[in-house]
C-alpha cells in the first residue's frame, strides 16, 4: 500500500475511534474504555472491524500519555484516551466534555500530522512503512499478565529502560556502578565413587550427571570442610550426596543437618526427601526437629534429622538422645555466616557440648556452607573447634550482575521504579532495614500501581513478608513466589537465607546494606539459575547513605571477616548445661577438650575452682563437678541463646461479619511502638485501623480501614543509672567513669497521624502508653555543668554533642573489651524531642551478662576515652552541615561518630560538641 493509502486507512479507523471513544468518556465520567466496547461500537456503526493492533499503532503515532493501554483486572484490553495532552505545554489545557470539542479536532490534525511525518522519514518504500507499523503494534502493545510470566528479562535493557523512563532524572550515580562479568560453569569428576544409585536419584530428580569443580573438590575431601561460593552454587548437593553415600554405606549412621531458621530446615527438607526418594535401595526416614515435632518420632526412627540450634541446644541433656549421638556420623552447619557475635559464640559451646557426647569424635565428619566472608575456614574452626579444608573455587555458572547506586535524593522513586520492572515481566526482590518500612514501601507501590489504571492488573503480584505474619502466610507467600504467581515481594533480611524462591531478575535494597557481606547475600538473590541480574542500592536520606553517595565506594568496601564473641557469662552458662548433661570431669580427656574451647585456656580447672560467679558445684564423691541447684531443672531453658524477644501480643483482626481472624504476632518490643488505640497497624500493605488494645490480655483488636495516612508514634528511651556498683576516676577529676544497673524504659506519649503518600504531618495526638522496661548493665560518665555551659557558649547542641560522643565511646569499648558493637547500645537523640535529660555518657548491654563488657570496660576507661577522643580528633571527614527544622546535623563520618546501627539514623548529632566533650573528660582542653 502506498503511503497517501496507508495515511488514509489510518484516519478511516482513527476518527471513528477518537469520536466514538470522547462520546464514551463523557458519559462514563472519562472512566476506563474496554477494547470489546469500543470495538463492538464502531463495527455496529460504520461497519469497520477494528483490531487491538490498530491501537497499539495509533498509541506510537501519538504517546502513552495520550492513548494508553492497558490490561484490567479481569485480563481485559482497555485503554484511556486524553486529548488534552497533545495540547503544547504552553497552552491553557482543557477537560475535554463532546466530542467535536477543540480538543477533539486538535488531536485529529495532530494525529494526521505525526503519521504523515512518520511515514515521510520511511521514505515510500512500502517494506519500510510495513516495518514501521509492525515495530509500533510490537513496542505499544502491553503484555498481558500471563505473558508478562513468561517473558524473559534482560537485566542490560531493563537498565537502560529505566534510564529512558518519564521519572529519570539522573538518580544513577555513574560513578558507582560495578559489573560482574557472567562465568561458564567449571565441572569436575570426583575422584572418590559415589553409588549409581545417587546418580541415578540426581538424573531422575534433578537431571544432574556431572558436578561443578566445588562440589568435586568437597566430595574427594573426606575430612571437614568448609563450602564459601556464592549463593545458588549448589552448596546443599555436596551434603545431600555425602549424607545419602553414608546411609547407603552403613544404614545405621545418623545425621544431623543444622539450619538457622525452620523455614530454611522444611525447605531443604523437601529437597533432600526428594533425592532420597529416588536413591535405589535406600529406605530412610528423614525429619525436621524444630520444636514442633515430637522428639520421639525423631529419635526412634529417623536417619537424618534436620533441626536448628535452639533445639539442639535444648534436647543435649535428654537420654532419648544418646543412640542418635553414639551413631552420629555427619554433622552440617549450613548458612554458617548467621552465627557471628553471641549468637555465635551460643552456638560454639552447643556444638562443644554435642561433641563431648559423641563416644568417637574421629568418626565424624563436619561440613560447613557459608556465605562470602572472608575468613570462612576461621569461623568454622571457631564454632567447631576443629581444622576445615575450605572450598571456595566457585564452579557454578553465573550470569552477569549489574550493580548500581540510585541517589532517591528523598524522592518516592521505589514505588515508581517497582512499577517499571513489574510493566516488564521482571520478577524483583525489595529488602527493606525495618519491618515498618517494608509494610510502607509495599502500600507505597501497590497505591502508585492503583493510581495508574494501566497498571493496576499487576497488584496481584505484589506481596510483602517479614517476621511477625503467621507461618503459614509466610510458607504461601513462599510458594507463590516460587511458582511465579508473585512477581515482585517486599521484604526484610528474613528472605535473605537460602529459602528457595525460585530466579529473580532484580534487587532492590533500600538503604545501603551496612555491610559488604549483607550486601553480597542480598545481591545474590537475583540471578539465579545462571540467568543475568540488576541490582539497585537505592541511597536514602539518612547520613550514612549520604556518606556513600559522596564516596562512590558503595561497591568498593572490603568484605567483612565474621566473628564470634567471647563473653565469660555465656561460656559459664553453658558450662552448666554441660554438667548436668554429664558431670564434667577434668581427668577425662573429653571433658578437658570441651572445658579448653569453652573457656578458651587450658588452666580449666584453676578457673573452676576461682570462679564465684555462676560457678558449678564440685561433688567430693564423685570428684566430678555438677550443675548448681539454681539453673534446675532445666538449665538449658535458663540460657536462652538469641536476643530475638519472645512472642507475647496477637494482632486479631475484626472483620465485617464479626468473626475474628490471627492476623500477627508481636513481642512486647514490637508492640510498643507498633499497638495504640487510635492509630494505624500495617500488614501486607494494608491499613487496618486498631480500635482496642488489651494490655493485661496483650491482644490488639483491629479493622480494615481504607485511609490515606498512617500513624507514626512519638517515643523516648531512657536509660537510668539505679545501682552504682563499680567505679574509676578519669583524666578530669569532676568525672567519674561508673559501672552499674540501670534501667531501659521506653515510652510512647503519643503519635503522627502522616500522609501516605507524601509522609507529611497532618496531626499531632496525645496518647498514653504503658512504659516498657528492662534491666541491664552499664557504664556513664556524668558531664559537669561547666561542659555544658561551653557547648551552649559555642552554639553546639548539648544532646547533639553527648550522642555524637556516645557513638565514638560505643566503638572504643567495643574494641577494647573484645565484645561485637551490636552486643552494646546507647540513648540516640531524635530529632523531634524536646524534653530535656541529664548530660550525660551511656553505654548498656543489650543482653545483661554478668562480668559483661561494660564491667570489663571499667578496667581500661581511660583508654576507652583516650581513643574515643582521637577516633574524632584525627578523622579527617569534611565537616558536613545540614539543616533542618529545628537541629543541626554536623558533620561526621562512619570512622568517626556515625553508627549504623543508630536508632535514630545519625540525625541529631554534633561532631565538633562531641569533640569537646571527649576532650574535657581527657583533660585536654
Amino acid at each position: 500500500m502506498s503511503k497517501e493509502g496507508v495515511v488514509h486507512s489510518l484516519e478511516k479507523l482513527f476518527k471513528p475511534f477518537a469520536v466514538i471513544s470522547g462520546f464514551i468518556s463523557a458519559r462514563n465520567g472519562n472512566e476506563p474504555i474496554l477494547f470489546d466496547t469500543i470495538r463492538d461500537a464502531v463495527h455496529t456503526s460504520l461497519k469497520i472491524l477494528l483490531r487491538p493492533q490498530d491501537l497499539a499503532v495509533f498509541c506510537g503515532i501519538l504517546n502513552d500519555k495520550t492513548l494508553t493501554l492497558f490490561w484490567d483486572d479481569a485480563d481485559k484490553l482497555s485503554y484511556l484516551l486524553d486529548p488534552t495532552q497533545t495540547i503544547s505545554s504552553g497552552s491553557k489545557k482543557r477537560k475535554r466534555t463532546l466530542p467535536g470539542s477543540s480538543e477533539l479536532n486538535h488531536l485529529l490534525d495532530v494525529f494526521t500530522e505525526r503519521l504523515n511525518k512518520l511515514l515521510h522519514e520511511a521514505g515510500g518504500d512500502t517494506v519500510k512503512i510495513d516495518t514501521v507499523l509492525k515495530g509500533l503494534e510490537a513496542l505499544h502493545m502491553p503484555k498481558s499478565p500471563l505473558q508478562l510470566s513468561g517473558t524473559p528479562v534482560d537485566a542490560t535493557e531493563l537498565l537502560d529502560s529505566l534510564r529512558s523512563a518519564d521519572f529519570y532524572k539522573s538518580q544513577i550515580i555513574d560513578g558507582a556502578t560495578l559489573c560482574v562479568p557472567a562465568s561458564k560453569a567449571k565441572m569436575a569428576s570426583p575422584n572418590s565413587q559415589i553409588h549409581k544409585a545417587i546418580w541415578d536419584a540426581l538424573k531422575a530428580s534433578r537431571n544432574i550427571d556431572q558436578l561443578f569443580v566445588h562440589q568435586a573438590q568437597s566430595i574427594n575431601h573426606t575430612g571437614d570442610v568448609v563450602l564459601s561460593t556464592s549463593t545458588a552454587s549448589g552448596k546443599s548437593l555436596v551434603y545431600q550426596i555425602a549424607a545419602l553415600q553414608l546411609l547407603l554405606d552403613d544404614p545405621n549412621s545418623r545425621v544431623l543437618l543444622v539450619f538457622p531458621t525452620k523455614a530454611l530446615a522444611q525447605d531443604q527438607l523437601a529437597s533432600i526427601t526428594q533425592l532420597a526418594s529416588k536413591t535405589h535401595g535406600l529406605d530412610i526416614q528423614i525429619t525436621v526437629m524444630d520444636g514442633d515435632t515430637q522428639e520421639r518420632d525423631a529419635v526412634s526412627t529417623a536417619s537424618v534429622i534436620l533441626t536448628n540450634p535452639d533445639t539442639l541446644h535444648m534436647v543435649l541433656p535428654s537420654p532419648k538422645w544418646r543412640a542418635v549421638w553414639s551413631n552420629l556420623r555427619l554433622v552440617v552447619l549450613d548458612e554458617l555466616h548467621v552465627y557471628q557475635g553471641q549468637m555465635g559464640q551460643h552456638v560454639a559451646h552447643i556444638l562443644a557440648r554435642l561433641q563431648r557426647l559423641i563416644l568417637d569424635e574421629s568418626q565424624v565428619r563436619f561440613i560447613g556452607c557459608s556465605a562470602t566472608t572472608a575468613n570462612p575456614q576461621a569461623h568454622m574452626q571457631m564454632l567447631t573447634g576443629r581444622s576445615a579444608h575450605v572450598i571456595s573455587e566457585d564452579g557454578a555458572p553465573r550470569g552477569a550482575k549489574h550493580l548500581v547506586l540510585w541517589d532517591s535524593m528523598g524522592r518516592a522513586d521505589t514505588a515508581r521504579i517497582s512499577a517499571h520492572l513489574l510493566s516488564r515481566g521482571a520478577r524483583t526482590i525489595i529488602f527493606c532495614k525495618f519491618r515498618k518500612l517494608c509494610e510502607l514501601v509495599c502500600h507505597e507501590i501497590l497505591d502508585h500501581l492503583d493510581q495508574t489504571p494501566r497498571l493496576r492488573t499487576l497488584k496481584s503480584f505484589v506481596m510483602s513478608y517479614r517476621a511477625g505474619y503467621t507461618v503459614q502466610e509466610r510458607r504461601n507467600i513462599e510458594r507463590a513466589l516460587f511458582d511465579g504467581q508473585t512477581r515482585l515481594v517486599v521484604a526484610t533480611s528474613a528472605l535473605e537465607l537460602g529459602i528457595d524462591i525460585g530466579a529473580l531478575d532484580v534487587v532492590l535494597t533500600v538503604g545501603v546494606p551496612v555491610t559488604m557481606a549483607a550486601l553480597w547475600q542480598q545481591v545474590g538473590r537475583a540471578g539465579r539459575r545462571n540467568q543475568d541480574s540488576l541490582a539497585i542500592v537505592i541511597a536514602t536520606t539518612s547520613s550514612i547513605d549520604r556518606q556513600m553517595v559522596k564516596s562512590q565506594n558503595v561497591f568498593k568496601r572490603t568484605v567483612e571477616q565474621a566473628q564470634v564473641s567471647q563473653e565469660p557469662s555465656i561460656a559459664w552458662s553453658h558450662l552448666q548445661c554441660a554438667a548436668f548433661e554429664l558431670p564434667i570431669d577434668c581427668n577425662n580427656d573429653a571433658d578437658a577438650k570441651m572445658l579448653c574451647r569453652i573457656l578458651g585456656t587450658n588452666e580449666s580447672l584453676s578457673l573452676l575452682k576461682s570462679q564465684s560467679s555462676n560457678p558449678l558445684r564440685f561433688d567430693a564423691i564423685t570428684g566430678k563437678w555438677v550443675c548448681a541447684l539454681s539453673y534446675k531443672p532445666w538449665p538449658a531453658a535458663k540460657v536462652p541463646i538469641r536476643s530475638i524477644r519472645q512472642t507475647d501480643w496477637q494482632v486479631v483482626q475484626r472483620t465485617q461479619s464479626g468473626s475474628l481472624i490471627l492476623l500477627e504476632e508481636l513481642d512486647s518490643w514490637h508492640a510498643i511502638f507498633t499497638l495504640y488505640e487510635g492509630g494505624i497497624f500495617l500488614h501486607r500493605g494494608r491499613t487496618f485501623s486498631i480500635e482496642l488494645v488489651d494490655v493485661d490480655a496483650q491482644i490488639a483488636l483491629v479493622a480494615e480501614a481504607s485511609v490515606s495516612w498512617y500513624t507514626e508514634q512519638r517515643d523516648y528511651q531512657t536509660v537510668i543509672p539505679i545501682e552504682p556498683q563499680k567505679a574509676t576516676s578519669l583524666a578530669n577529676p569532676k568525672t567519674q567513669y561508673i559501672f552499674g544497673a540501670v534501667e531501659v524504659k521506653a515510652t510512647v506519649f503519643g503519635y503522627r497521624r502522616k500522609d501516605i503518600r507524601t509522609k507529611q504531618v497532618l496531626e499531632i495526638v496525645e496518647h498514653r502508653s504503658p512504659s516498657l522496661s528492662t534491666n541491664s548493665f552499664g557504664v556513664w560518665i556524668d558531664i559537669p555543668i561547666s561542659v555544658t555551659q561551653e557547648l551552649s557558649k559555642n552554639k553546639y547542641d548539648v544532646e547533639a554533642s553527648v550522642h555524637a560522643a556516645q557513638h565514638a565511646m560505643l566503638v572504643e569499648v567495643s574494641k577494647l573489651v573484645g565484645c561485637m558493637l551490636d552486643d552494646l547500645a546507647t540513648e540516640c537523640k531524635s530529632p523531634m524531642a524536646t524534653r530535656s535529660k541529664t548530660p550525660r555518657l551511656v553505654i548498656y548491654e543489650k543482653a545483661a551478662a554478668p562480668n559483661g563488657p561494660t564491667m570489663r570496660s571499667v578496667a581500661v576507661a581511660q583508654t576507652i576515652m583516650q581513643r574515643a577522643m582521637e577516633r574524632v580528633e584525627k578523622c579527617i571527614c569534611k565537616e558536613n552541615t545540614k539543616l533542618e527544622a529545628n537541629f543541626d546535623v554536623v558533620g561526621g563520618c562512619t570512622k568517626c561518630i556515625l553508627l549504623a546501627s543508630c536508632s535514630e539514623h545519625n540525625e541529631c548529632i554534633n561532631k565538633k560538641g562531641a569533640l569537646l566533650i571527649l576532650k574535657s573528660i581527657c583533660q585536654k582542653l
